[in-house]
């Protein structure tokens, strides 16, 4: 198995949240990252489909990343995984490490997290989802373990949405995909603010 090392930018907060996570679990960290990373590409592929994000929002993502002072973090994962990452990196323009830092940010997601985006804190019917959780404990664990972001993906999808393009009013620094009219300094973004004053005005 090739290895190799990727640095992403990563809040301290989300990332001391999950290095204690991580720890309370027993897990290897570097080797769940890549575990994580890994499953989550795909899915980070299927909802950027039909997006690209814009130079201007990629920027402005970029900069407010930077703004929230990130630590540098070496991640050890696959060459598999870094290559595939890179190519839906590349695919739709995306800042790659605003996508590592709301994996992890949902990852560990607290109640705040799931509040704002309308979703329950507590699963609530796991058939409706589609789960089938083993009632042996050691192969519950190792079906959680095997897709853990699975739960959160299918009720955000219920209300059409997904991990990776569901709207985080405020933490524009972990967006995967911004329209550029919500993207200060764009032409859209002052096309939709002259839209928005003149309905405004029109009361």
């Amino acid at each position: 198995m090739t290895l190799t090392k990727i640095t992403a930018k990563i809040h301290p907060k989300i990332w001391e949240r999950f290095s204690n996570e991580a720890e309370s679990m027993f897990l290897k960290k570097a080797a769940y990252l890549d575990h994580l990373i890994g499953i989550e590409t795909k899915h980070l592929k299927a909802d950027m489909e039909g997006c690209v994000l814009s130079k201007q929002a990629k920027r402005f993502i970029a900069g407010e990343l930077k703004r929230k002072d990130p630590i540098n973090v070496n991640i050890e994962v696959r060459q598999l995984t870094s290559d595939a990452l890179k190519l839906v990196v590349d695919e739709h323009n995306l800042v790659r490490d605003a996508f590592i830092n709301r994996l992890l940010y949902f990852f560990c997601a607290p109640d705040t997290l799931m509040l704002s985006i309308d979703v329950p804190t507590t699963v609530r019917n796991l058939n409706s989802l589609g789960g089938n959780l083993p009632m042996s404990p050691a192969r519950a664990l190792a079906w959680i373990h095997d897709d853990p972001l699975f739960y959160l993906r299918e009720t955000l999808r219920e209300g059409q949405s997904g991990i990776y393009n569901v709207g985080l009013l405020g933490l524009e620094w972990m967006a995967c995909f911004i329209d550029d009219k919500f993207v200060p300094g764009t032409a859209a973004f002052l096309e939709q603010k002259q839209h928005d004053n003149f309905l405004f005005d029109s009361l």
